[in-house]
């Protein structure tokens, strides 16, 4: 039996291992899917909440952990199923999250913004995933690149105190 907890429901899928039966097993891992897919959808929907109320409420530890928490089940469920682009890049979008939680890094306009971005590259990576469709590469690089570049710091300061020194 596979448990799912989100929120605060509670789904259980029935788990059959019945020998020469690929096709009944085949049907029991779409039902997994289907159940990731629409999780993560909710997770999806929480993070955006979460970071459109962020810029509100730039020092709210307990809103940046639940965005976490969402970024965090999406990474690690989509590793279960092999989507790895979605993993990957969720796990980029995680370690920001993670600083910024963690107070290594301090919440900005830039920093939201980039995260608003790679949150709807994050969408469209799990539609791909759903669809079997190609995502995006450039997209995913850029965003990867610059979500790797502003941790420790934020994509705006850098150039800023740059331009600051003689």
């Amino acid at each position: 039996v596979y448990v799912s907890h989100i929120h605060s429901e509670t789904r259980t899928f029935p788990l059959t291992c019945d020998e020469g039966l690929g096709e009944t097993m085949s049907t029991d891992l779409s039902h997994f899917k289907n159940a990731f897919f629409e999780e993560s959808q909710e997770h999806l929907t929480t993070i955006e909440e979460g970071l459109l109320q962020l810029e509100q409420r730039p020092g709210d530890i307990d809103l940046l952990n639940r965005i976490f928490r969402g970024a965090h089940s999406i990474k690690g469920n989509s590793g279960m199923f092999g989507f790895t682009a979605v993993s990957q890049f969720t796990h980029k979008m995680e370690s920001v999250l993670d600083q910024l939680r963690s107070s290594q890094m301090v919440v900005t306009v830039e920093i939201t913004d980039l995260l608003l971005q790679s949150l709807d590259c994050l969408k469209t990576l799990i539609d791909c995933a759903k669809t079997g469709e190609s995502p995006d590469e450039d997209q995913i690089a850029r965003l990867g690149a610059q979500l790797e570049a502003c941790q420790g710091g934020t994509p705006a300061a850098t150039p800023s105190a740059a331009a600051a020194s003689p």
